[in-house]
């Protein structure tokens, strides 16, 4: 399993390329901005989260199934099961 933190990441930004050894995850988590209930804001003093495009490369050391790779976005997380290829 691999457990990516996208609060704020619209889930159609996101794309998964799997490979048998390679998993890319790309995305773009667009700058928050403050909603009409924040009143007249004139500036932003501090965000704790990143903004713009992003990209994570994660190697197996093992084969893994592509085919067979899962993803599911739970309040802010993106969860990926990554199974191991069956060898005959």
């Amino acid at each position: 399993m691999i457990c990516v933190d996208l609060a704020g990441v619209d889930q159609g930004s996101i794309s998964l390329i799997a490979e048998p050894r390679r998993l890319i995850l790309k995305g773009e988590r667009a700058a928050p901005e403050p909603g009409p209930e924040a009143g007249s804001v004139l500036q932003i003093l501090a965000m704790e989260i990143d903004h713009g495009p992003f990209l994570r490369e994660f190697t197996f050391p093992a084969e893994v199934d592509p085919g067979r790779i899962e993803a599911e976005q739970r309040q802010g997380i993106l969860w990926i099961r990554v199974p191991l290829r069956e060898t005959t």
